[in-house]
């Protein structure tokens, strides 16, 4: 029983121990390829940020703006 006890805590240890080792850092390959992604998606939302706004003028530019006529 003793053994299976030892077993399980060294097994414990040593998973625990390359839990904490891991802190999230990555490769350069691994980087480069997060960066892109977030560069396309600021792209992405740009251009659909645009069409919004056209969108939106389009229907604003036959409203009069100035209330006290």
């Amino acid at each position: 029983m003793y053994r299976i006890v030892a077993a399980l805590g060294v097994r414990l240890r040593t998973l625990q121990a390359l839990w904490q080792s891991d802190r999230g850092e990555t490769g350069p390959i691994q980087y480069a390829v997060m960066v892109s992604a977030i560069v396309l998606i600021a792209l992405f939302v740009a251009a659909w940020g645009e069409d919004v706004a056209r969108f939106f003028m389009s229907k604003v530019e036959g409203v009069d703006a100035g209330g006290g006529g």
